[in-house]
């Protein structure tokens, strides 16, 4: 296995929670890892240096069973391919992890084409907000359209032989909690969840589940993961997947052949982040302040987010209760729904209370003055909605701001359209109460 011999794997966003949980794990297994690292990041790491010319990361767990601490050490590259440093690193990258926000990634892969090979490397999207950014690296869907933002144009689709995606439940942040400081290269695994890894093919077989979702049709096979080719379940598990799986149980990650199954994981995973994350960074609490028995007014909140993404992404269709075209009438579709919401409002409960002492992405953010990912979650959904609704269907005009009516998914538009508001408040305007980021 990869993981027993080891491989090499460069981490895109390897300064940030994420992606020091994995390259932490998978250094600790025998992996060669190197972070691909900004300008500031880079300078911080070389201060640290060893003689060897690699530095120590961490990775602090807190869960049940009390607290431990992971430290590897791992490399450091820039994380823009220019002629000189890809001279200096050796050039090609064969496993990449993509591990930075999802608003930074698209930018962030064109830099490192140079080092990108569409025969040999494979990427692993890792970011929340993975089915809008996939969108956006193989269709220029975009996401970085909403409010005064203008969507830039579509983006060409990174070199790469296969693009994967995972769904991540895991909770973590950076250490020490002010998100706004320079890298320490320590992180909190604050809520043990699992990787669920795979390929969902290509646009083609996208195209496929599409219909199935909205039809109840029995789809078709399957396609590369860079835009089309062979069903990626006749395709053997890549050797970065194989290195994930083998790093052990605190990244808990497993492969998933069948797409159909990838995308269910990554669609609740996705009405988890749109019920909890733009809600939790607008209330500016831990994951924890969410859950019913602390806040029941923002349980609400959730519940009714969970319900509208339900109906807005055909949710009963593509998770299986709902099959055939007609699909039994709008009774029976009404019920599938209902039993739908609560399922996922359940697994919006679990994931909340597992990663309660977590601060979430979107709020490490809007605390550290950055962009969010909400175009990705909650934008996207909103999006999504309005290009599914049959011609000449209701839902209303197709977008607040611009149509002067809300859309199919007024809910997300809403909470997408308040995080929006809140990165735009000029700095010195913020008020501020008890700040309980961390401690």
């Amino acid at each position: 296995m990869a993981g027993s011999r080891g491989c090499n794997v460069h981490v895109l966003g390897g300064s940030g929670a994420l992606g020091l949980l994995v390259s932490a794990h998978l250094a600790r297994a025998g992996n060669r890892v190197t972070l691909l690292l900004r300008d500031e990041a880079l300078a911080v790491f070389r201060a640290r240096e060893g003689a060897d010319g690699g530095g120590l990361i961490s990775v602090e767990t807190r869960g049940r069973a009390g607290e431990a601490t992971t430290t590897a050490a791992v490399r450091a590259e820039p994380a823009r391919a220019t002629a000189a440093a890809t001279a200096a690193t050796g050039g090609l990258i064969e496993n990449l992890i993509v591990a930075t926000k999802a608003p930074d990634a698209g930018q962030a892969l064109r830099d490192l084409a140079p080092r990108l090979s569409p025969e040999r490397s494979v990427g692993l999207l890792l970011c929340n907000g993975a089915l809008a950014l996939r969108d956006e690296l193989l269709r220029g869907r975009t996401g970085g359209g909403g409010g005064d933002r203008a969507p830039p144009p579509p983006p060409p689709p990174p070199p790469l032989a296969r693009l994967l995606v995972a769904s991540v439940s895991h909770g973590a942040y950076r250490a020490p909690g002010d998100a706004s400081a320079p890298p320490s290269f320590s992180a909190v695994h604050a809520g043990m969840g699992e990787f669920v890894m795979g390929d969902l093919g290509g646009l083609e077989e996208e195209e496929d589940d599409d219909d199935e979702a909205l039809t109840g049709g029995s789809g078709g096979g399957g396609g590369g993961g860079g835009g089309g080719g062979s069903d990626p379940r006749s395709q053997p598990m890549p050797e970065l997947a194989r290195a994930m799986e083998a790093a052990g149980p605190m990244l808990a990650a497993r492969w998933e052949p069948d797409r159909r199954a990838l995308r269910r994981a990554l669609l609740s995973k996705l009405t988890v982040n749109c019920a909890a994350n733009a809600a939790a960074g607008l209330l500016r609490c831990r994951n924890g302040g969410m859950l019913p028995g602390s806040n029941a007014a923002a349980a609400e909140l959730q519940g009714r987010v969970v319900d509208e993404c339900v109906s807005a992404l055909a949710l009963a269709r593509a998770f299986g209760f709902l099959r055939g075209e007609g699909g039994g009438g709008r009774a029976a579709e009404a019920e599938a729904d209902v039993a739908v919401g609560r399922a996922l409002r359940r697994t919006v409960d679990e994931a909340l209370t597992r990663t309660r002492g977590n601060v979430n992405s979107l709020l490490q953010d809007l605390l550290a003055g950055r962009r969010t990912e909400v175009d990705y979650l909650n934008g996207w959904v909103a999006r999504e909605a309005a290009r599914r609704r049959p011609p000449g269907g209701g839902g209303g005009g197709g977008g607040g701001r611009d149509g002067g009516a809300w859309g199919s998914a007024p809910l997300n538009e809403a909470l997408a359209l308040l995080v929006r508001a809140a990165e735009g408040v000029p700095a010195g305007e913020g008020v501020h109460g008890r700040r309980e980021a961390e401690g």
